[in-house]
């Protein structure tokens, strides 16, 4: 992944290095964090050291013994600054786009088993993971606000211990998947909120709550 300053856009600020397959999604997930995700089915939490971030007077900070330097050669520490302080795993993302999202320290991600993850910043593995039900089917509705017409999502916490399993089960069911079988497609929080939007590759729209 390649940060630039638009202040001065010749060369990036740095380039972030980890992800073994395409990069499909960046968010900002503070002033000095970065979530990046990738069909390698991993995300990444990426933090700048010292401040090095977005802030009230941009991205980046020069080094005050090169202010007139350019970029590449006028910021602190490696890369800019930023390092990769978390790996998260468990969803299962190989070759579509299934949706990115941030909400203060939680992060949402799609998975091609029609499933939403949930992380937190703090944790590897996934807190929670839902389930989009196919239309009609009320099953499992717990934690789930549904919309008008809409199916209700089977909510399942995922502990520690069971963060590794859901994680090769994730991969399992991908692999053998069919082409046709849906896939989360895209994910939007509601801002300052609990709320969560989700839709599938098969036209469904649902909205998910915390609880």
């Amino acid at each position: 992944m390649h940060l630039f300053d638009l202040r001065s856009p010749r060369a990036p600020l740095a380039v972030l290095k980890g992800h073994g397959k395409a990069v499909s999604y960046v968010r900002w997930s503070g002033p000095d964090t970065l979530v990046t995700a990738s069909t390698d089915s991993t995300l990444r939490l990426w933090t700048a050291s010292g401040g090095h971030g977005s802030s009230d007077s941009g991205v980046g900070r020069q080094h005050p013994h090169n202010a007139a330097g350019g970029v590449g050669n006028g910021w602190e520490c490696e890369e800019g600054g930023w390092h990769c302080s978390q790996v998260f795993k468990g969803h299962a993302n190989s070759k579509h786009f299934v949706g990115l999202a941030t909400q203060g320290p939680f992060i949402a991600c799609g998975s091609e088993t029609n499933e939403v993850f949930m992380y937190h910043q703090g944790l590897a593995q996934p807190s929670l993971k839902c389930l989009l039900a196919p239309w009609g089917d009320a099953s499992g509705s717990t934690g789930v606000v549904g919309g008008a017409g809409a199916a209700a999502g089977a909510v399942e916490e995922v502990g520690a211990e069971g963060g590794a399993a859901a994680a090769a089960a994730a991969a399992a069911a991908a692999s053998t998947a069919a082409v046709k079988s849906p896939f989360v497609s895209a994910l939007c929080w509601k801002k300052d909120s609990d709320v969560l939007v989700a839709a599938n590759s098969k036209g469904g729209v649902w909205v998910l709550s915390m609880q």
